[in-house]
Parts: C-alpha cells; sequence; structure tokens
C-alpha cells in the first residue's frame, strides 16, 4: 500500500490561498491532510483510483485527466476539509497532564461554540465539494477506468453523507448492556 503520508496536495496551497497565517509550520497541516484524504476522499474514489492518484503524485507523474481531477475536484475537498479539522485542533494542545487551550497575549481567545461554527461551516464547504466530485466521477468513469474497479477493501462510493452515530438498521439488540 502507498504511504498515507503522500499528500495529494501541498501544504504551501493553504498559505497561497491566505486560510492560514504566515506563521503557522507547514507540517501542523499534515496530520488534518493525511486524515481528510482517507476519511474522506478515499471512500469516494475507491482504492485503485486512490492509491493511482498517490502513486502518480509520489513518482511525479499525475498528469492529464488525473491531474485536472486532483486539481478541479479533490483539492478543495482537502483546503475545507482541513480547515474544518484544523481551526479546533490549532487551538487545543495534548500534554501528558491533559489538553490545553492555546492563548496568544495579543489576540482574544476564540471559545469553543466559536469555533465549532467555523469548523461547521468549512465542513459544509467541504462536504459541497465532495457531492461535486461523485457526479464528475459519475458521468465521466469512461475517463477513470479505476473508479469502477472493484476492491478487496474500500470500494467507490456515491454516497457523501457521513452521520456521526452509528444507526443500526436491523431490530436485533447491539449487546450494549
Amino acid at each position: 500500500m502507498i504511504n498515507s503520508q503522500v499528500k495529494l496536495i501541498n501544504e504551501q496551497v493553504f498559505k497561497d490561498r491566505n486560510l492560514v497565517h504566515a506563521n503557522v509550520p507547514l507540517e501542523m497541516l499534515t496530520p488534518s491532510i493525511c486524515a481528510v484524504q482517507d476519511l474522506y476522499v478515499h471512500p469516494i474514489l475507491g482504492d485503485t483510483l486512490y492509491y493511482k492518484l498517490k502513486a502518480d503524485k509520489k513518482a511525479s507523474t499525475l498528469a492529464g485527466v488525473y491531474l485536472n481531477l486532483v486539481n478541479d475536484y479533490i483539492l478543495d475537498i482537502l483546503i475545507y476539509g482541513v480547515m474544518a479539522d484544523y481551526v479546533i485542533d490549532s487551538t487545543y494542545q495534548n500534554y501528558t497532564k491533559g489538553v490545553t487551550k492555546k492563548r496568544d497575549e495579543f489576540a482574544d481567545s476564540t471559545s469553543y461554540d466559536e469555533l465549532e461554527k467555523i469548523s461547521d461551516r468549512h465542513k459544509n464547504k467541504m462536504d459541497s465539494y465532495l457531492q461535486r466530485l461523485v457526479n464528475y466521477l459519475q458521468n465521466n468513469k469512461t475517463l477513470f477506468p479505476e473508479y469502477t474497479t472493484e476492491s478487496k477493501d474500500v470500494n467507490a462510493t456515491t454516497n457523501t453523507y457521513s452521520p456521526s452515530i452509528y444507526l443500526n438498521d436491523d431490530k436485533k439488540d447491539c449487546g450494549w448492556r
């Protein structure tokens, strides 16, 4: 398998689009980029297309319709997905004695509710771009034969809805007693 650290987007794009301040170390965005790729983009593309894009990116051979797919459809998903994740992650730090909120003596602190609203705003944009990607892939299956290739693990899906809780669809007891 391709290393999950192969990113379909460069961290500098966030700074170029003025979504993060110039003093933010680019490596702080890497975990969010990898998570958004794996959790949101991978299920839409399926294993075969996802790993092809990552392999081509790693080998610097991403070109043609595949480069257009990344630049015109996947890039915005990653940008807004990372921002939805990063606004909260950048505010809190995990230490051995617990989680602390970062503070700046020259800036006002933002409440958690405000951070959630900002995160939700970015997530809504990401969801719109995810649906746009699904529509594009469904209408252009012949351009991406890997999209319809069956896999043992993750097959492409057209479902962009991801509930935050599991809703058991059968009537059996879940055993949570």
